[in-house]
């Protein structure tokens, strides 16, 4: 199975996905992205702080990312609340484990995410889900 590299962020993001996003082509590469993971919840993903699969379809991705120190700040806190370094390989399964565990449950989403574009729906997505 080819390695994945994932931006840290995008593994709160993934959960909450509801097919909504910037335009069509992000939402599509979003949805193929989260169907390949849930069909192979043990795929390994380097998490890395650096474009990835998510990052070639977002209309913030102008020759290089036009939001760069907002997300790079959301990576490193993601792997500050679960305790992983850039460059971690994770099987997926655990990583979102983690990410549950540590980020939903463990109180740090709000402060994580809560100046995210997305985190009011992100929020009502997950009330919903309870």
């Amino acid at each position: 199975m080819e390695q994945l590299t994932l931006r840290p962020h995008h593994g709160v993001c993934i959960p909450n996905f509801t097919g909504k996003g910037y335009d069509e082509a992000f939402t599509e590469n979003m949805t193929q992205f989260i169907r390949r993971l849930t069909d192979f919840p043990g795929q390994t993903v380097t998490l890395c702080s650096k474009e990835d699969v998510l990052c070639s379809r977002c209309p913030h991705n102008q020759n290089g990312c036009t939001s760069m120190e907002k997300v790079q700040r959301l990576d490193r806190e993601v792997l500050a609340a679960c305790g992983l370094e850039n460059g971690s390989e994770i099987s997926w399964r655990d990583f979102q484990q983690l990410v549950r565990q540590r980020i939903f449950s463990g109180g740090a989403f709000e402060q994580i995410c809560g100046d995210c574009q997305w985190y009011e729906l992100c929020c009502a997505v997950r009330k919903e889900r309870e």
